[in-house]
């Protein structure tokens, strides 16, 4: 899943992905800047499952603020990563073999 932006002006806010299993792709959710730097802001990534997938189960990057990452599981897929920002937040993800 992508968080496609393509202009300063371009918000993806008030997102939740909850309850999902996302596996066998390049990456699982993240973010990707077309020419321009958008802004992607309180989004809840919580309670999903990745497997296989050959990069970052979740990267959200940028400029992203109040992005939550959190109870999430892993197996054989990189780990989670937002931005340092006020309100980010990525915590509470377990590892599973």
């Amino acid at each position: 899943m992508q968080f496609a932006l393509s202009r300063d002006t371009d918000q993806i806010y008030n997102i939740t992905i909850s309850g999902n299993e996302i596996w066998g792709s390049p990456a699982g959710i993240i973010t990707a800047y077309y020419g321009k730097n958008g802004v992607v802001h309180d989004i809840a990534i919580t309670g999903n499952y990745f497997h296989d997938n050959s990069n970052y189960a979740v990267s959200i990057t940028g400029r992203p603020y109040k992005v939550k990452i959190t109870a999430n599981q892993t197996c054989r897929s990189q780990g989670f990563n937002v931005t340092r920002r006020p309100g980010n937040l990525a915590s509470g993800n377990v590892p599973t073999s």
